[in-house]
Parts: structure tokens; sequence; C-alpha cells
């Protein structure tokens, strides 16, 4: 056997680094353009869970993101919903200051319940 190639690597084990090289602020000529988080209504909500759905054969999502959720209490809560379904419960979520909950159905339609009415009693 022949080599076809080979490669060289020059490690530096002691680069000279200043206290610039591990600066936060923007270096000279650049700016920081400061961005606010995105704002998601609820038709965005909505029209995600009808895409996310439609690809995964009319079946809603079991999960999105629930890492600060305890999982063992919320596993069965729109899990295997059909897209369509008038009486099963996806997701709920509460608009600030409000006191009522939007409830969304296996139709993606939103109702108002009261707290005591889910069925799991948000924390």
């Amino acid at each position: 056997m022949m080599p076809i190639g080979a490669m060289w690597h020059r490690i530096d084990a002691e680069p000279k680094l200043s206290d610039a090289d591990f600066s936060l602020d923007a270096p000279v000529g650049y700016s920081v353009e400061r961005l606010t988080a995105p704002t998601i209504s609820e038709d965005d909500m909505l029209a995600y869970l009808r895409a996310v759905a439609e690809f995964q054969r009319g079946l809603l999502p079991e999960t999105i993101d629930h890492s600060a959720i305890d999982r063992e209490r919320l596993d069965y809560v729109g899990s295997g919903v059909k897209l369509g379904s008038e009486k099963e419960i996806v997701c709920w979520h509460r608009l600030k200051g409000a006191s009522t909950y939007h409830v969304v159905y296996g139709d993606l339609q939103i109702r108002e319940l009261k707290r005591g009415e889910l069925p799991l009693i948000p924390q």
C-alpha cells in the first residue's frame, strides 16, 4: 500500500493571546443588534399544530418542548389525539392577566375553561 496524501499540522502550545481575544464587546467597525423575542399568536400555534398533525398522518404531537414540566404527569395530555377530534384536549395556555385558560382541542378549536376544569391543575 502506498499513501496518496499527507497532512501536516503545526500546533502552537503557547499562543500569544490578549484579553481582547476573550471580550464580548463588538469589534471596531461592528455594532451589536439587540433582538426581541418573537411573538407567537394563537393562529400561529394552530397553524403549526395542523402542519405537524398532517405530517404525522393526522395525529397531533405528543410533545413539543416540555423540558420544564413533570413528564410523568403530562405524558397523556395530547398524546395520540387525532386531528379533527372535538372532545380531546391537545394543550392549553393562559394569556397574561386572564383568569380562564384557552384550551386547544383536536379539531384545533379553542374553548375557554376555568382552572379547575383542566385535566391537570397548573401549579
